[in-house]
């Protein structure tokens, strides 16, 4: 039998426990951005909320964009605060970022870090910002681009790696994004 949900982590865990999970891709951005603005949303807008990856039009459209928007913008500060000063504070502060009440969450939190780092790499290396997914932020993601392309592909891997492995496993969300966030400030 099969059970297909666009927004699986909202089953309840009695369902999901007994899944096992295939994940269909996603429609490609641009595609993303095209059916959003031929259904009426501003251009500008609809890159936007493509830029936060959404499963599809539907999720595009619920996604509460402020929100999302101060998610990304308090990564991209604490991200930032670290690797430019290196400072334990800033590693605490990302850590607080990070973490959220469960791993699903805290993982989406990881991803939205790598995709950041991402896009810090490309504003450093694409002056129009072409290849930025968050392009409202590029100057702010081209300062971080000042820490160095190794710091940052290094940094997404780690952040990657504790998106794909953290939902499995049995590790306290938070005390995985502090340990993440202070290996960014020992390395």
């Amino acid at each position: 039998f099969v059970l297909t949900a666009s927004r699986p982590r909202l089953l309840p865990p009695t369902i999901l426990s007994r899944l096992v999970l295939r994940r269909l891709p996603s429609p490609p951005r641009a595609e993303l951005v095209a059916t959003l603005t031929a259904r009426g949303v501003p251009a500008a807008e609809a890159a936007a909320r493509a830029a936060f990856r959404p499963e599809g039009p539907e999720e595009a459209l619920d996604l509460d964009l402020d929100e999302a928007r101060a998610r990304r913008d308090g990564l991209l500060e604490a991200v930032s605060g670290l690797l430019l000063s290196g400072s334990t504070a800033w590693a605490l502060v990302l850590a607080g970022r990070l973490a959220a009440e469960d791993a699903a969450a805290t993982s989406a939190s990881f991803s939205l870090l790598a995709r950041i780092l991402r896009d810090a790499v490309a504003a450093g290396t694409d002056p129009a910002g072409r290849t930025v997914l968050h392009a409202e932020r590029y100057r702010d993601l081209a300062l971080l681009a000042g820490a160095g392309n190794d710091v940052l592909l290094d940094a997404a891997a780690a952040a990657l790696r504790e998106a794909a492995d953290l939902p499995d496993s049995r590790r306290n969300p938070r005390l995985a994004a502090e340990a993440f966030a202070l290996s960014l400030r020992a390395g």
